[in-house]
């Protein structure tokens, strides 16, 4: 399944030079050019490397005794106190070996403590990544992490994988957020930020009330004197100028019509989690009404706090047994392939089996193969810089 052209190629060869796609085609009409050793994945579908759009790596030690299944807030609340813990290496490895074991080949981690580990572990991995650096809290103080000042904290090497993330409007000061999506626009990066995801946000927004403020006021983040802007998480993210088809809005869990309007608009990209959602019990996205609008939809599998595992395939199948009308093969793989990494900027390397393209692929299970396959127009293409 090469993804681009929608259907399967039977008997299909892959050659590849350098780590990269070179052709790929019918063996028939390719086999005058092979002048190398042949692997032969006899009675296997490969797909491209699947490509997760959002997890949170550095976390993976604190997935044993949350409170899941009850909401956004007992949840957070039973991750604060552990938030202190030294990352350990182990839980790191294994999950980076679940995303290997898929076929995942780049993902976008949201860091903000460890990222030189994590960027250690990934690049030993030989996987791709983006790091988001997060940015957080409404003080000088928590702004003045690497999330805007990427340059005075990271190595060139390290550099090269940086993004900026804004946690969400609820949580971070709106400077703070603007200045982040400001960095990515102008290093050409991708920009990050959860938006509309636990149930108490709209209220917080809108009156600066509610159990949720009330919590993130206890812990001195939310200021006393927080002006509410009286608008949707959706809209006032665009507000301050963070929408548009760089950015990647994360959970989109309570928008109504008009913020998927927006979204759709500005040419944003959703990715939604659904399966950390169910567990936390925070509430359904509009999956079909996103659908519908033609937003840019990819998944990504969030992290080992919420979710029971970081294997795509298994979100993708939770995924389509939960839409009113299933989507064939072709659409989804498109959710965890080319439709990411364009929202990520990194179509050009990643999201297709494609001349030029890197040489990563991912076998699909048999249960996923037997999908019905169908056709669907190649994604728009937004170059990474």
């Amino acid at each position: 399944m090469t993804v681009d052209d929608g259907g399967p190629l039977e008997d299909a060869l892959i050659l590849g030079d350098h780590g990269q796609v070179e052709a790929v085609g019918p063996w028939r009409e390719l086999r005058g050019r092979i002048h190398s050793e042949v692997a032969d994945f006899r009675g296997v579908a490969l797909a491209p490397g699947l490509v997760n759009a959002h997890c949170h790596l550095e976390l993976s030690h604190l997935g044993h005794g949350l409170t899941l299944g009850k909401g956004f807030l007992p949840w957070v609340r039973s991750l604060v106190s552990h938030l202190r813990e030294p990352l350990r290496p182990e839980a790191l490895q294994t999950a980076l070996g679940q995303m290997l074991d898929c076929g995942t080949a780049f993902v976008a981690d949201i860091t903000g403590r460890n990222c030189e580990a994590v960027a250690a572990a990934l690049d030993s991995a030989g996987l791709g990544y983006w790091q988001f650096m997060e940015v957080f809290g409404f003080s000088s103080q928590s702004h003045a992490g690497p999330a805007v000042i990427c340059e005075r904290t990271l190595s060139d090497a390290a550099l090269r994988h940086a993004a900026t993330a804004g946690h969400a409007p609820y949580s971070t000061h709106p400077d703070f957020l603007r200045q982040a999506k400001q960095w990515s626009r102008v290093h050409g990066r991708p920009f990050s930020i959860h938006l509309a995801e636990p149930e108490g946000e709209a209220e917080l927004l809108n009156s600066g009330g509610g159990a949720l403020a009330e919590f993130y006021r206890r812990a001195g983040i939310l200021p006393h004197d927080f002006q509410p802007p009286v608008l949707s998480s959706v809209v006032y993210a665009d507000s301050l100028g963070l929408l548009d088809s760089s950015t990647l809005a994360v959970h989109c869990v309570h928008v109504d019509d008009v913020d998927i309007g927006l979204l759709h608009k500005r040419a944003a990209n959703v990715c939604l989690c659904p399966r950390s959602n169910a567990r936390m019990a925070v509430g359904r996205a509009p999956w079909e009404a996103l659908f519908a609008a033609g937003v840019n939809i990819c998944l990504g599998t969030d992290g080992l706090t919420s979710n029971a595992d970081l294997d795509l395939w298994n979100e993708l199948r939770f995924f389509r047994e939960g839409l009113l009308d299933s989507l064939d093969l072709a659409q989804a793989l498109a959710l965890v392939t080319c439709n990411p990494a364009c929202a990520l900027g990194v179509a050009e390397e990643y999201g297709s089996i494609a001349p030029g393209r890197r040489a990563v692929f991912s076998v699909l299970p048999e249960d996923v193969a037997a999908w019905p396959v169908g056709k669907r127009r190649a994604p728009r293409r937004r170059a990474l810089h």
